[in-house]
Formats: structure tokens, sequence, C-alpha cells
């Protein structure tokens, strides 16, 4: 691991097991990938997935965001056994049916879990099997009023200047827009792991 130019030759969980010396706040957002649209799974051209297509959708964030922070290298059956679990844990559903909404939001669920949450989980188990104490947190903060993202591209079938491309996003009830940069903040201490 390299941090501020200096090569630290310890991972991450390692270190602060070792060395935590003070308390920590750390946390995530309740819905860390929600920003993440059909189109970035690929699945915005139907409103309705087959379960193959849903289970595909799963491999591809097994095989990729899953594996690619894994510590050893797993074989293709366990990969696949990972992904079938996954797909139960997060796809499946009594209904048997599968809405592309249904599955995109599983799958942002299933990716916040993956890059988010556990990675938080085990610094937060380091730092208690360190003793030290750890105030964890969720972003939680619904926004009342529109978002308004303005992001330029070039497209070759417009020339070589940049188009803007403004979005609204506007937060559905209950749902917590990943990208703000101010939220409240309810902080829990959960204490030390002493007795």
């Amino acid at each position: 691991m390299v941090v501020d130019g200096d090569l630290i030759p310890m991972a991450g969980v390692d270190l602060v097991r070792n060395y935590a010396r003070i308390p920590i706040m750390t946390g995530v957002a309740r819905k860390e990938w929600a920003h993440k649209k059909p189109q970035f799974y690929n699945l915005h051209r139907k409103s309705v997935l087959t379960a193959e297509e849903s289970g595909e959708s799963v491999f591809r964030i097994i095989e990729g965001s899953f594996h690619d922070t894994s510590p050893v290298k797993l074989s293709n059956s366990t990969l696949h056994l990972v992904a079938n679990a996954s797909f139960v844990r997060y796809i499946d559903d009594p209904s048997n049916t599968f809405e592309t909404s249904r599955v995109v939001s599983a799958l942002q669920m299933m990716e916040a879990d993956i890059e988010f949450v556990a990675p938080c989980q085990r610094e937060i188990d380091a730092y208690i099997q360190n003793n030290m104490t750890v105030f964890a947190y969720s972003f939680d903060y619904i926004p009342e009023s529109p978002i308004f993202e303005e992001e330029k591209k070039t497209f070759n079938l417009f020339g070589r200047d940049p188009v803007t491309i403004l979005r609204k996003d506007q937060a559905l009830k209950g749902n917590i827009l990943h990208h703000l940069g101010i939220a409240k903040i309810p902080a829990m201490n959960l204490g030390t792991g002493r007795n």
C-alpha cells in the first residue's frame, strides 16, 4: 500500500489491527450505488428481464467488483457459487418476476455491500479487535429539492465541441442520494469490544 508517496508494507486492515491508537468515525450512505442507472448495467433496453439475464448481471459484478477485491484468485466454479448465492440473496423473489427497475435496485444494493459496507465493516472489526472506540454512521439525508448535475461530453456525431448534458435528480421518498456533500450523520458508538 502507498500512502502519501511512502510504501507501507502492510495491508490496511492489518495496519489498523496492529497500530490503531485513536478512535475513528466511519460509515456509509444507506444507498451507496443509487445513482447507477440501468444503462450502467447494460439493462436499459428492456423493462422486464429473464432470470438468466439477471443472473448474468450478478455474475459480472461478482467476477468484477467482488473478485477484484479478493486477496486470493478464486476458481471460476467458486465465482459461480458466490454468484448463485448472491442471486438468491439479492435478486430472487417469491414473485419470480424480474422487472428491470427491481433488478437494478438489487444490483445497486449488492455492489454497495461489496464495495462499501463490507470494507467498512472490516475496518470497524479491526479497530474493535484493537480495543479502539468506533463511531459508525449512515448518511441518511434526503434532499427536498431536486439536484442538478451538469456534464460535458464529446460525441463524434456532433463534432469536436463538447455537448452540455444537464440532469435533474429528484430523490424518491425514502431514497438517499449517495453523492451529496452534506448529510445528517447519526453516530452510534460501537464501543471498544471491552466488557
